[in-house]
């Protein structure tokens, strides 16, 4: 009512006020060739999961240019970078948000990287998680979609130093890189094992970083042990990083409808099929500060979903596109690490690397199965989340593998009743409904 007593009518202005938004994500896209042209009835009702939703999300594991920025020192043997057409298919297959802060982000340094993003705005595909320095780096990436603005903040925890976005300063401008979540191990052990360390650390003339009146714990070769009664290991986010992500986070939620996180991690819990214990208290520090969604990717295989607060956390969305023996070129030193001599070709790489395809990638089903999840709000609450099982053709020619379909039935029913067995430890539920499957909420 108004003062004079007559009755306001609520007024909708858009369409984004109605709080509903559904939106399909995907995990890794490690793509080397064209994949337009491809008709297979699975092939394409794939896509059209993702021109059905209002957002289609992946994380672009790698940089986009035509191998023209010299290869970066890199910890690992792969160097990835895609054909820059490749992006204009990912958009046109209707995938419109990518996460760009990984492992690989800076395999051919900062030029790669910065032309990567040139590479995504010509194609209409916003993106997260680098940039030319560290505040843009950190900060949200949009998409428009008429349900609403999407924010996206993109992190990687599996990094080296130098991959770092740099921050600014009144000096000199700041440095290109990625946006990374440091994390540290803590061991507890018992006192005996304690003071068979302090010793061994005396030995060797080592500084422990901790003050020796203490007598609980110790730093030892970079990782802290403390004095406890159940013998484990835990990790924990950096507080820096932590405290600046969540910064953003929450700029994000002031700046858009809708905000997802995603976290690029190969760090491992108890199992490898678990997530590392501060990936946990990560993707829950995100939701806690307002994102509605955090997805994470990273080991190249599923792991489990966990209902936080009523928002998903997916912890793990395995692959979309897996195609690593299609790298045209790899570095030098690449070759000298698999004893490849001069005359070795680009296709002589695999092989050495899986012993003829007979360990690792190849060999293991859980990297070519994953799912597509469909995450449905309305009135801006949680209310479906339906999940698509996609097969990335294991064990086909190298020229055919690596692009996904929609799993056949059998298929598709064992990928959910593995990702059912994943997401137990987490109290979900997944329950299989013909060829799909959906989360119980």
């Amino acid at each position: 009512m108004d003062s004079h007593g007559v009755k306001k009518e609520s007024r909708v202005l858009y369409e984004a006020e109605s709080g509903d938004i559904t939106m399909a994500l995907a995990g890794d896209v490690l793509v080397h060739r064209r994949f337009a042209c491809y008709r297979e009835p699975r092939f394409r009702s794939l896509w059209e999961i993702f021109h059905s939703a209002d957002l289609g999300y992946a994380n672009l594991e790698g940089v986009s240019h035509r191998y023209d920025h010299r290869p970066a020192m890199r910890r690992g043997l792969f160097s990835t970078a895609f054909p820059p057409e490749c992006l204009d298919d990912l958009r046109q297959a209707g995938i419109n948000l990518v996460s760009c802060a990984n492992n690989h982000s800076f395999d051919y340094g900062e030029g790669a990287l910065m032309e990567t993003i040139g590479h995504l705005d010509r194609a209409g595909i916003a993106h997260a998680g680098t940039g030319r320095h560290l505040r843009e780096a950190r900060s949200a990436g949009y998409v428009e979609t008429p349900k609403g603005r999407v924010g996206l903040i993109s992190v990687t925890a599996t990094f080296t130093e130098h991959h770092r976005a740099g921050d600014q300063g009144p000096d000199l401008p700041g440095r290109p890189g990625a946006s990374c979540l440091g994390h540290s191990m803590e061991y507890v052990v018992d006192g005996d094992s304690l003071k068979a360390l302090r010793k061994m650390a005396r030995r060797l003339g080592m500084k422990t970083g901790t003050d020796p009146q203490l007598n609980k714990e110790i730093v030892f070769l970079g990782s802290r042990f403390v004095q406890g009664r159940e013998v484990k290991a835990t990790s924990k986010p950096s507080p820096v990083d932590l405290d600046d992500i969540i910064h953003w986070v929450k700029d994000a939620g002031r700046q858009a409808d809708w905000v997802i996180v995603s976290l690029h991690s190969h760090e491992d819990g108890a199992t490898p099929q678990l997530p590392a214990d501060f990936v946990r208290v990560f993707a829950r520090a995100c939701i806690d500060a307002g994102a509605h969604l955090f997805v994470g990717h990273g080991p190249h295989y599923l792991r489990g979903v966990e209902i936080y607060n009523q928002r998903p956390i997916f912890y793990s969305l395995g692959n979309l596109f897996f195609q690593l023996e299609g790298i045209p070129w790899h570095p030098r030193e690449a070759y000298e690490r698999l004893n490849l001599g001069y005359d070795a070709h680009p296709s002589d790489f695999y092989p050495a690397y899986t012993n003829d395809e007979t360990k690792g990638f190849p060999a293991d089903r859980a990297y070519w199965r994953s799912v597509v999840p469909v995450c449905e709000w309305r009135s801006r609450a949680l209310k479906e989340i339906r999940l698509h099982p996609i097969d990335l053709g294991q064990g086909l020619p190298w020229s055919q593998r690596g692009r996904p379909v929609l799993a056949d039935r059998a298929v598709g029913r064992e990928i959910l009743e593995t990702l059912g067995d994943l997401s137990a430890p987490f109290s979900t539920r997944v329950q299989i409904q013909g060829t799909t499957g959906r989360i119980v909420l």
